[in-house]
Parts: structure tokens; sequence; C-alpha cells
């Protein structure tokens, strides 16, 4: 049986074997829909990820899913309680009761542990949450690509990055160059330095520094950071 490797408040991490098809999972005071109960796996050579549809039929127990899930995946099971939706909504002459009361409470305290979850960096082992959508360590030349999912691409070896035409308007992602060499970002159309009138598709990221390049349109980025023209 794959055993968690992680778990937090919220969610709970597995790495499959190819052969379990049941999956514990345990959050901190339970959920309360099994609607707000969602999975979904996660490549974890390419960090593509896919979710999961979980029903009814799915639940084996209270706290435990019947998934299958190629070998070498990894699994998370996770508590997403409505966070734009109230639960319960007070009008004037409404009957206060315990219920309503603590329903919209536990809406309030599930949501917290979800967004802390969500942010927590401070753990040992594989990264999860937020952490893990914004930073990858790449080695030689790397392309930024939609699939990404933002992760910033951090590099120690100074290689070039190209960001192709194909990246939809409104990708924003930020490129590490924790190297003492410049960096060679090299666009599929023109790029734009912040507070600056010229434009170029080939720029140089100098050493300790961070550019965040945004895609305004198909071929059209913004960069901000500490870069000259190539």
């Amino acid at each position: 049986m794959a055993d968690p490797f992680i778990e937090l408040a919220t969610q709970s991490h597995y790495i499959a074997d190819g052969s379990q098809h049941v999956w514990p999972f345990s959050f901190a005071d339970g959920y309360i829909s099994t609607d707000y109960v969602k999975a979904y796996t996660e490549d974890t050579a390419t960090g593509e990820r896919t979710q999961l549809t979980v029903t009814a039929v799915d639940f084996v127990t209270p706290t435990s899913l019947d998934i299958t899930v190629a070998s070498g995946l990894k699994l998370v099971i996770y508590r997403d309680t409505p966070k734009t939706l109230r639960l319960v909504d007070y009008a004037d002459g409404d009957r206060v009761t315990e219920g309503t009361l603590d329903l919209a409470n536990k809406q309030c305290i599930h949501i917290c542990m979800e967004v802390l979850d969500g942010a927590r960096v401070d753990f040992a082992g594989d990264d999860v949450g937020f952490r893990s959508l914004r930073l990858v360590t790449y080695s030689g030349a790397s392309t930024v690509l939609d699939s990404d999912g933002g992760k910033a691409h951090y590099k120690t070896d100074g290689s070039g990055v190209l960001f192709p035409d194909t990246l939809p308007a409104g990708h924003l992602v930020s490129v590490i160059n924790d190297s003492d060499d410049t960096m060679l970002l090299t666009f599929d159309g023109t790029a734009y330095p912040q507070g600056a009138v010229d434009s170029g598709s080939a720029w140089n990221l100098f050493a300790r520094q961070v550019a965040t390049v945004h895609t305004i349109a198909s071929g059209k980025w913004m960069i901000s950071g500490f870069i000259s023209k190539d």
C-alpha cells in the first residue's frame, strides 16, 4: 500500500504504486459536504495536473475514496470549501440557531485552513501548494510553456530561456538567474522593457537578478528587471 509522503490539514498526498485504488484521507475538522472533497493527479516529471471527478459513488467510507491511479503519478485529495458563496445568508427576521451559526463559523475556519495549506512553504519533502506553482529548477536551455502553470524558471547555470508566441495573453512568469553570468532571454516576437521606449526579441538578464515577463498578446511581452539588449 502506498503511504502518504506528506499530509497537510486539508490535503493528503500520495505517490501511486499502480495497485492501490482505495485512498484514505484526513482533513482537520472534517468537511461540510462530500461536494467539497476533490482530487487531482500530477505527473511528477512534467508537473502536469489532471483534475479528477469525485462523486458520491467514489466514497468507500466518509474518509476514503476509490480512485484508480497509474503508477508513479502523484495523487492529491483535498478539501475545497466554497470561498465566494455564503453557505448561510441571514435576513432580517430569520431565526438564528446553533446549527446556522456553527455552519457559518465552520465555513470560515475551513477556508482559513485551506488558504494556509496553499501558502505553506516551510515543510520538508515534496513541494505542494503555492510553492509548487512558483519555482522549478531548470538546467540547460528551456522554454516557457503555458502548461507550466506559471512556475518560475530558476537557473544556476545561466542558460537561456525562450518565450514562444504560443503563450496566451495574461501569462505571467518570473525568470531567476542565480548564476555569475548573464542569461539570454529570447522572444518569438517583441519584448518591451518596463519604463523604456526600446524593444527587441533578445535581452540579457544580469547575474543574480530576477525578470518578470508578462504576455500582452501573441508575440508581445512586457519585461521588468535588470536587463540589457543583446
